[in-house]
């Protein structure tokens, strides 16, 4: 990446590396800590560290100082959640680079690198930060350190430390931190620590053991529990560890993702501490917590985690189900199995408590099984290395197949505390009856790169003719491809392979198709061809693409045909019941309509429409004649919007794929602490609307701007341009709301959501 005097080391690596093990830090008073016997480089140095953290507070990552005289430089991730690398003398800011991107995923974990190099001649060659794999070039504060200037990292005065504030006061970090390396007298690019997964398309680690560490560089693994500072770099740098225990040293890593509680799904008032895993409620009220990871029942098997009762207040503790996550055990509408301290109630879906004849008490260590298999839910207090049982359920397969299949671990405590072990240090019980929550247990995928059938590119036009090319992992000639102008007021433009290039429908009326020779004009092998026209490809301004592969692997297929005004079933490819399906009469004028499974209990007897922002619409047995589809048909009543006699028509049908695709609704809730919705993916595209009232179709992607929370968004309904506001993060494993207008105001929302990356690989965003 820059140059330099010394011999840059050779990048190690290459062959698959698996980190085994991270260090909890809890927040407050856990650090490592060094004070180099030997100066080293103080102008040139490279930190390199794996993280998974706790969003909204200050979490020190690496850094060297002194309180005293506010000499310092420190790595970390503020309260802002902006990472930053920040320099000082004598109180005075000597160098402050913060990133527009904000880390708010607490579900995954981040690859986080600095390297500073001051004997470059432009100054912002002299700091680079990278998150993931990428260099950042967006920053919210740039003041570079001058020419040669010399920090305080890799100065014999001051005390280095991990997981603390450089100024060795009380800042700390709250999370796990793995592979921590330290480069003296190199700045190295992010090739050196990670590289691209060419089956997943996602960033991973690299093995470091051929690099060139340098007098005071370091490599700190965590693997010996006994020893948790110990540098495994061949230097002997050894770290003292302060208040860490043997129990910090956990197998949540990069390569192995360990479910912990949530703390973007979760009620205000609610504290999280030990690394996610112990919940304490505030004073005199219920909160909620959920976990990062939800097990879908396809995975099928048993599944295992132990909770311990903190103390003796009133707790709800069990299993809950995706599509109601923002909701509590016993509340109404709540898929959730439960088990109170207070009298021991229990607590089943759809249902309030009832009295189990069973308690626990403070210091219950409670063990929790989920069992597919038998279709049951189990509890029982774990004792002396095994568990006896004390309430079973019995209609967990009820709701297997029925949209409400994915689970993860729950807890509302009232004015007291729990501690969950997820199985990332040891269960207590001696053999576990079921797989630990992490993604090392999740099967593999069917699909492993979103990006083979789905991608969202950028492009700007260049007012002549150009051939726009994906940007993704893989490639795929594009089956649908649905283009906006982000600069202007210009229509969506529809194109598909079944009706044919330059064959032009807009998403935002009613209008026949149109052929235009100037617009999309072919599907190339990897993206598409344009001419001129200026809703496709005007000269200096923004463009989006979303492009979209026809598979039954992808759960997308494309259906053509006539209508006939006469109740009917029409044929489809998917081999599975479709859960999206947006149907246009193409050689008329005539609205969009839309059916979308999770619109009310019985979404075949209304329908949305993409053209217009209205509500669902109640009347419309002539849409679908009130029939849902199945896994070879779909019905279609006698109306125009679907089947106008002689009409033709073009029907784009999805079913949902598990960590590619998910079709679903939420209740939004008129808080910038909005509703977490739970994916399973790393979502590429988000398209939301409300169901209740006038709302417009919310679009949203990873590329516009492509980082928290400024991810942009455009509508189906209207010509809009972009619209640049702050109403969403994009997720490791689903999305926030970030506002309190649409599309998070108290009302159902029905979303549609297609991958970038299914969770078991993912990197936290």
């Amino acid at each position: 990446m820059f140059s330099n005097n010394l011999l840059m080391a050779a990048a190690g690596g290459g062959e698959a590396y698996t980190i085994d093990y991270s260090c909890r830090f809890d927040g407050s008073s856990s650090y490592l800590s060094r004070t180099p016997a030997s100066a080293g480089n103080r102008k040139t140095w490279t930190y390199s560290t794996w993280g998974k953290i706790l969003p909204g507070s200050d979490n020190w990552l690496f850094g060297a100082g002194d309180s005293a005289s506010r000499d310092y430089g420190s790595m970390h991730v503020p309260q802002g959640n902006n990472m930053t690398m920040w320099m000082k003398e004598n109180n005075y800011t000597k160098c402050q680079v913060s990133t527009s991107q904000k880390l708010k995923d607490p579900s995954a974990f981040y690859h986080l690198l600095v390297a500073i190099d001051t004997t470059q001649a432009t100054d912002a060659d002299r700091v680079s930060l990278y998150v993931n794999g990428i260099k950042i070039t967006d920053f919210n504060t740039e003041t570079y350190p001058a020419l040669d200037f010399e920090g305080e990292i890799n100065n014999t005065t001051y005390e280095m430390a991990v997981g603390r504030n450089g100024e060795r006061t009380t800042g700390s970090f709250h999370g796990y931190l793995s592979d921590a390396v330290f480069i003296d007298g190199l700045a190295l690019d992010h090739t050196y620590f990670g590289e691209t997964d060419s089956t997943t398309g996602q960033w991973i680690p690299k093995d470091p053991s051929d690099l060139t560490f340098g007098t005071n560089g370091f490599w700190l693994d965590f693997a010996d529990s006994s020893d948790l500072g110990n540098d495994v770099s061949g230097n002997d740098n050894d770290f003292t560890s302060n208040n860490l225990a043997a129990a910090d040293q956990m197998t949540d890593s990069p390569t192995n993702n360990f479910c912990t509680m949530n703390p973007v799904n979760s009620y205000s008032g609610l504290t999280l501490s030990d690394g996610n895993l112990t919940a304490t409620a505030g004073a005199q009220v219920y909160n909620k917590v959920n976990g990062t990871l939800w097990v879908p029942y396809q995975q099928g098997g048993q599944w295992y985690f132990e909770w311990t009762c903190g103390g003796d207040n009133d707790q709800q503790v069990g299993w809950t189900a995706t599509d109601f996550s923002d909701l509590y055990p016993g509340q109404s509408g709540s898929i959730s199995y439960a088990w109170a301290r207070n009298g021991g109630a229990k607590y089943s879906p759809g249902a309030g408590g009832a009295a189990s004849g069973q308690t626990y008490t403070s210091g219950d260590v409670l063990g929790w099984l989920l069992d597919f298999d038998a279709g049951e839910v189990k509890v029982g207090k774990v004792s002396s290395g095994s568990i006896s049982y004390n309430i079973t359920w019995t209609d967990l397969g009820t709701y297997e197949a029925s949209g409400r299949g994915a689970w993860t671990a729950t807890d509302r405590p009232y004015n007291g505390s729990g501690t969950f072990n997820f199985g990332a240090n040891g269960f207590a019980i001696s053999s576990a009856p079921g797989k630990a929550l992490s993604t090392a247990n999740f099967s593999a995928p069917t699909i492993k790169d979103g990006t083979a059938y789905f991608q969202t590119t950028l492009y700007t036009g260049d007012g002549s003719t150009q051939s726009v090319n994906q940007g993704g992992n893989k490639t795929f000639s594009p089956s649908f491809v649905w283009i906006k102008n982000r600069d202007a007021a210009d229509d969506h433009c529809l194109f598909d392979t079944a009706r044919g290039a330059t064959k032009l429908l807009i998403s935002n009326d009613s209008d026949a198709e149109t052929t235009d020779a100037d617009t999309l004009t072919a599907f190339d092998s990897d993206g598409f061809s344009l001419g001129d026209d200026d809703k496709v490809n005007t000269n200096t301004e923004k463009y989006v693409g979303w492009q979209w592969l026809e598979s039954a692997t992808s759960g997308f297929d494309i259906v053509t045909y006539t209508g006939n005004a006469t109740n009917r079933t029409i044929n489809h490819s998917l081999s599975a019941v479709p859960e999206l399906m947006i149907v246009r009469r193409h050689d008329g004028v005539e609205n969009w309509a839309v059916y979308h499974g999770s619109n009310t209990a019985t979404p075949a007897s209304e329908a949305l429409v993409l053209d217009l922002d209205g509500a669902t619409n109640p009347d419309v047995v002539t849409v679908w004649n009130d029939t849902a589809p199945t896994s070879s048909v779909f019905t279609v009543g006698t109306g125009g919007m679907t089947n106008s006699s002689g009409g033709n028509y073009i029907a784009y049908l999805w079913a949902g794929v598990e960590g590619f695709s998910k079709f679903g609704s939420y209740e939004g809730n008129g808080n910038a602490d909005g509703s977490f919705v739970y994916t399973g993916m790393k979502p590429s595209l988000v398209i939301c609307k409300s169901t209740d009232s006038t709302s417009d179709w919310f679009m949203f992607d990873n590329q516009r701007l492509g980082y928290n929370v400024d991810n942009n968004s455009l509508f189906s309904n209207t010509t809009a341009a972009e619209l640049t506001a702050d109403n969403i993060d994009i997720l490791s494993n689903g999305f926030k709301l970030r506002i309190t207008t649409d599309p998070n105001v108290a009302e159902t929302y029905v979303y549609m959501a297609w991958a970038e990356s299914p969770f078991k690989y993912a990197t936290a965003r």
